[in-house]
């Protein structure tokens, strides 16, 4: 006998979780039923949610299930740092040295150990790792990559080295060279007669631009570099391009006096001042099509713009003066650029501050990370004071402060979008978490240094017998 949809949703609404999941996998009807708000809106934390739900991004996601079942998703990652549950697994690495993390989009991890590279494709559901050689090992003197696992840009300050992904022999290849000489781009193919000699010329050729790489939307690179000298005062510019890689052709070309950018995974924006006379910016943004979506002047001075799932922070001045910090800044609508409201940060009377700046955006609430660096206490190094750095949360709409967070490192890792770790390495196995939006400290498994922190994924490195190994635990 068959039963209507409605019939059905009352009996799952009486199951565990275990039995949803199992009716989930019966036929269509069941999947259509229990993939709704109803069914999977009592099983989180509603209250958490609606505070949050702004800012939630389900992008790691594969599919897009009901809302109610995103969040229970993202609440199980969250329980799964706070409880440390995870699953483990190792990076075989070719060489025994330190290792730092350079990148990772979410499929591709770059690690450098001294002047070598290594890519892997890391499968987080499978809890494996392949390894990614590259066909043309760069020169050591590489000054920062980006990737979006089809290409991987190495660039040399003077040249852009593109790999592309040949998923037939699972390696990057290269492709070509980009670099800019006189106000010209120039592209030349790698395996053309004669590349490796051309490459060598490079750094070597007059009136050549130091490249800057800002970020991947898409198969889109946006870049900048400097050293254009258009105007007819002969003062240098710096010139923003779009180049999407897969059609090599261009898809903006702005010539500023002056910029600063940040993005998220869809939209970059740009603060642009065209002449610096008038130290005001325009807040720009575009997409990876290179169109512009919409333009706003701003009659105030913006030092740096961050970005989360909701809003712009502006940072318009930072003061520090006679024990006193004060941090002015708007917030901006993050989808038409208006401004939602201003305010001020202010905290004195402590002579313990030597320096202070902003460091973050919350990317899953409207909080703020400042970075102070205090005196040391005896000004010893061999002495058991607290550690000399801090970092404070204040809530930016009522400007208070919510937390203050005494660590060893002047950075912090930030995993499942709220909890802060500490990558100093105290000889423990056990790290200490901080969970800003509830205000609460756990404890997580990591035996060894933490050097990278993804919203479900933490890689550790450990360093022993002068042999270095690296491995990722998953939190999915």
């Amino acid at each position: 006998m068959k039963l209507f949809d409605e019939v059905w949703l009352e009996i799952f609404e009486a199951l565990t979780l275990k039995d949803l999941l199992r009716c989930n996998l019966v036929c269509k009807q069941f999947y259509k039923v229990i993939n709704t708000n109803r069914i999977w809106k009592p099983l989180c934390e509603v209250d958490l949610a609606e505070r949050t739900e702004r800012f939630f991004d389900f992008s790691w996601t594969f599919a897009v299930p009901c809302r109610w079942k995103l969040c229970y998703l993202k609440q199980k990652v969250a329980r799964n740092w706070t409880s440390d549950k995870f699953k483990s697994f190792p990076l075989k690495l070719p060489f025994s040295q330190p290792v730092d993390i350079l990148t990772y989009n979410g499929e591709v991890l770059v690690v450098k150990s001294e002047d070598k590279l290594q890519a892997y494709l890391v499968h987080v559901h499978d809890h494996y790792a392949d390894r990614i050689a590259l066909e043309e090992k760069p020169k050591p003197s590489y000054k920062s990559l980006l990737t979006n696992t089809l290409y991987l840009i190495v660039n040399n300050g003077k040249y852009l080295l593109v790999y592309r992904f040949n998923e037939v022999c699972g390696k990057y290849q290269t492709d070509y060279a980009y670099y800019v000489v006189n106000n010209q781009k120039f592209i030349h193919y790698v395996h053309e007669e004669g590349s490796n000699r051309r490459l060598n010329e490079y750094e070597d050729l007059v009136g050549r631009a130091d490249l800057e790489l800002l970020t991947f939307l898409g198969n889109t690179l946006y870049l900048a570099f400097g050293n254009v000298t258009d105007r007819q005062d002969g003062k240098g510019t710096y010139c923003i391009c779009a180049f999407n890689l897969e059609t090599m052709q261009y898809l903006l070309e702005v010539k500023v006096q002056s910029y600063s950018w940040t993005s998220d995974q869809k939209i970059i924006y740009l603060l642009e001042t065209f002449d610096q006379t008038v130290p005001f910016a325009q807040l720009c943004c575009y997409d990876e099509h290179g169109v512009e979506i919409y333009r706003r002047d701003r009659d105030y001075t913006i030092l740096n713009i961050y970005v989360n799932y909701h809003i712009l922070l502006a940072v318009k001045h930072i003061l520090f003066e006679q024990f006193t910090i004060k941090i002015e800044y708007n917030v901006l609508e993050k989808a038409t650029g208006r401004e939602l409201y201003s305010n001020q940060i202010r905290r004195s009377n402590d002579s313990r501050i030597n320096s202070v700046d902003t460091t973050k955006l919350m990317p899953s609430a409207d909080i703020v990370l400042i970075n102070v660096d205090y005196k040391h206490g005896c000004g010893s190094l061999n002495c058991d004071c607290p550690p000399n750095k801090a970092f404070v949360l204040y809530d930016l709409a009522q400007a208070t402060l919510i937390h203050t967070i005494r660590f060893w490192t002047n950075r912090l890792l930030l995993g499942a979008d709220r909890y802060l770790l500490d990558p100093y390495c105290t000889g423990n196995i056990k790290h200490e978490v901080y969970d800003f939006l509830k205000d609460t400290y756990a404890r997580i498994s990591a035996p060894g240094r933490l050097v990278y922190a993804a919203y479900d994924l933490l890689v550790i490195r450990n360093y022993y017998k002068k042999v270095s190994s690296l491995s990722v635990q998953v939190y999915s």
